[in-house]
């Protein structure tokens, strides 16, 4: 599934004290740990190893309709945080629950006890114009309450702001025959809406979420160096646009973790190629000397995902190159 956006308005004064409490200011895992169950402790201390989070929480609303809205959040789901018909902030959603004595702690009320985690809080400066135009709205619209939007309105919304999800942390995992059924369906909407471009972004959300799932690093397949995940691409082993849907269904076999410093590109367009795990230099290509020194410490290396399972589509990508 997609990511969806979140609208969190926090106009009034109450709401912008709590803004400021736990959203401006980081919240330590250590203070709130007392009130959250042994299942929601270590999925903190998994997301957040630093200890450094930022806290939200909404009422239930209504005859419980603002709770309804919270109970569809995902995490992986991106909030928005506005106020004087601007929204002046976003975060990724990681984990939901409920708890009144976290409320009652955080914001001396146990009202707020639907809680949302949040992670990579980042400074937006949107008008409700804006949004509304990216949205698909009328530009006059006005957006009141917390609201979830659908995922057709979410992407178009991300897709809008250039919020890339396909580098973002993923917070969010995924099996492997799910990944695989999932794109399946892609195969078929791609087929019958001939929508490529789209349908290669999904696909690379199903698979950063199979190959990085909550991690916040990974190791680069070629050089061998850790980087947070979102430095790192989702690469098919074999060119996806060679694939048959059963190669790019055989996960997470037919891909692998590469870096964007060099070694995805590379890669994917043939200068790095790999024979019997060892990662060589494609002599069948003009290698500028720039490109020789990059190579120079990696070349000889064991690829870390060679194996039976992808020896073959390391194959195929050689031969696509002229070896």
């Amino acid at each position: 599934m997609l990511r969806q956006v979140v609208l969190q308005p926090c106009a009034d004064p109450e709401a912008q004290a709590n803004y400021q409490h736990t959203i401006r200011n980081f919240v330590m895992a250590r203070d709130i740990e007392p009130y959250l169950a042994p299942a929601e402790k270590d999925a903190v201390a998994k997301l957040y190893p630093d200890g450094r989070l930022h806290v939200w929480g909404v009422k239930d609303g209504i005859d419980g309709t603002i709770h309804r809205l919270w109970n569809k959040i995902r995490s992986g789901d991106i909030v928005f945080f506005s106020w004087k018909s601007v929204l002046h902030s976003k975060a990724a959603i990681t984990l939901t629950f409920q708890s009144d004595a976290l409320s009652e702690f955080l914001w001396n009320d146990k009202a707020f006890h639907n809680i949302y985690l949040l992670d990579d809080l980042q400074s937006v400066d949107i008008s409700y114009k804006m949004f509304n135009r990216a949205a698909g709205y009328k530009e006059n619209n006005i957006l009141r309450g917390f609201r979830v939007l659908d995922e057709k309105r979410s992407e178009s919304i991300l897709e809008f702001f250039s919020y890339d999800c396909e580098t973002e942390p993923s917070v969010e995992e995924i099996s492997r025959e799910e990944c695989s059924e999932a794109i399946r369906n892609l195969w078929n909407q791609e087929t019958l809406d001939k929508t490529a471009k789209r349908t290669e972004r999904k696909e690379q959300v199903l698979l950063r979420r199979l190959l990085f799932g909550k991690k916040r690093e990974e190791t680069c397949a070629f050089c061998g160096k850790k980087y947070p995940v979102e430095f790192l691409t989702a690469a098919h082993i074999k060119r996806r646009a060679d694939c048959t849907l059963e190669e790019r269904k055989d996960v997470p076999s037919i891909v692998m973790p590469a870096c964007r410093f060099g070694c995805d590109e590379l890669y994917e367009r043939g200068y790095l190629l790999v024979f019997d795990g060892k990662i060589v230099l494609n002599d069948q290509k003009w290698i500028p000397d720039s490109i020789r020194e990059y190579v120079a410490p990696i070349a000889g290396r064991l690829c870390s995902c060679w194996s039976d399972a992808t020896k073959g589509y390391f194959e195929a990508h050689n031969k696509k190159f002229g070896r």
